[in-house]
């Protein structure tokens, strides 16, 4: 009889990751986080799970009728918001480039990543969604700059 599955999104926080591996020899992932603990058998969710801890993040979570819950894919960042604050405004990042050449490749990067991102979100998308993932898409432009510097 097949295992059925029950998508659905959670907001967690994640504390620690484990690496495993099944009786069978599949390598896999323990995730503690404070909702309980889920597994993982994606490679590249694992990886951006590492760069969330103790940060609020959305995922994707399969729970199968024998209970095992498995994060199958991160869906998105969410920003540390005190009570009583009613708007979150993202600072985007200066980027100070003298060359306006360099300048249109660098902004060329930064949409590139924003459109990919933008893909890989499933759901409907608000104002605030679409400036968070562009903040992403700079800053991660601003980090690959740093690092070939």
């Amino acid at each position: 009889m097949p295992n059925k599955e029950t998508l659905s999104e959670e907001i967690i926080v994640i504390q620690d990751i484990e690496e495993l591996r099944s009786k069978a020899g599949r390598l896999y992932h323990k995730v503690f986080t404070d909702k309980g603990d889920f597994t993982c058998f994606e490679d590249e969710v694992v990886a951006i799970l590492k760069t969330y801890y103790d940060e609020k993040i959305t995922v994707e979570i399969a729970t199968n009728d024998r209970g095992f819950k498995n994060i199958r894919r991160y869906i998105s960042s969410i920003p540390n918001v005190k009570m009583g604050e009613t708007k979150q405004t993202f600072k985007v990042p200066e980027v100070h480039i003298g060359d306006p050449k360099t300048q249109t490749m660098y902004t060329s990067y930064a949409k590139d990543i924003f459109i990919a991102l933008v893909a890989h979100r499933m759901d409907a998308l608000t104002d605030k969604d679409y400036d968070e993932l562009m903040h992403q898409a700079i800053t991660q432009v601003i980090r690959a700059k740093e690092a070939f510097k």
